[in-house]
């Protein structure tokens, strides 16, 4: 496998929430495999505090993989790739398959980190512009959850959150995800199964939420990012890996339409 070193430059991530070179430094390089066949869309990956790599086999498509560092005294550890939404068909979709072996078991709650936001043009007054974050938390007696994280206006804090039991056995699952932005604004989610099946999941199971003050997306972030405190000691050079990505309407457009 070769390697060529990412590109620096000023990547945007949204999540109270624009996240750049110029506010954190300039992110560091990083080494990933050259010849094997990124996702449509993706910039090159760039991380502080994380190893961040597209990684994979020749002519095949690319994973993307992010190690924690063994430093846990930094502040900053976040390692992702951006995927700029512009004109991007609402709803959006997109699908991952995330492994998270090496993360097994996270035992609690406060072990949490993101591995998917997707961020709106606009963050309102003393909120984000986050319209949608995908991250792994753990649960008391060894379990682990998929925790999605969505403006509610209704929620204590401005947004809410809907946790869904992740396989602890495998350590892997595969991910769909329909986010229809907007006024009457709802999340769909597919676990481990096929995208023309009925959704695993609705947020909110009846009714609509009101994404409209973010406006319309304006890009996609994928990685390890937003990291708890207990989270970076328990797990210092652990990593996930992404797979199976991609983003766009074409992903359901045979069965939605």
């Amino acid at each position: 496998m070769s390697s060529r070193r990412c590109c620096q430059g000023s990547l945007v991530i949204r999540y109270r929430f624009v996240l750049s070179c110029a506010v954190f430094g300039a992110f560091a390089p990083t080494a990933f495999a050259q010849d094997c066949i990124p996702p449509s869309g993706f910039a090159e990956p760039a991380g502080s505090g994380v190893t961040v790599a597209w990684t994979g086999t020749a002519g095949l498509p690319c994973s993307l993989r992010a190690e924690l560092s063994s430093d846990t005294a930094q502040r900053l550890m976040a390692g992702f790739a951006v995927h700029p939404l512009i004109d991007e068909p609402s709803p959006l979709r997109l699908r991952v398959t995330i492994d998270y072996s090496e993360l097994l078991p996270l035992t609690s709650l406060i072990r949490s980190a993101s591995f998917v936001s997707v961020a709106g043009t606009t963050a309102p007054a003393g909120s984000s512009a986050q319209v949608l974050r995908l991250g792994l938390a753990g649960a008391s007696g060894g379990g682990s959850n998929l925790q999605l994280s969505y403006p509610d206006a209704t929620a204590s804090l401005g947004y809410g959150s809907t946790l869904v039991p992740l396989d602890t056995v495998t350590g892997s699952m595969q991910i769909g995800i329909e986010l229809q932005l907007g006024s009457a604004g709802y999340v769909h989610y597919w676990i481990n199964t096929a995208f023309y099946a009925p959704p695993t999941g609705r947020i909110p199971a009846t009714g609509y939420l009101d994404f409209s003050a973010r406006g319309p997306a304006t890009g996609l972030s994928m990685g390890l990012f937003s990291t708890s405190n207990t989270f970076r000691t328990t797990y210092a050079s652990k990593a996930i890996v992404l797979s199976d990505i991609a983003v766009g309407d074409y992903l359901f457009r045979s069965h939605f339409e």
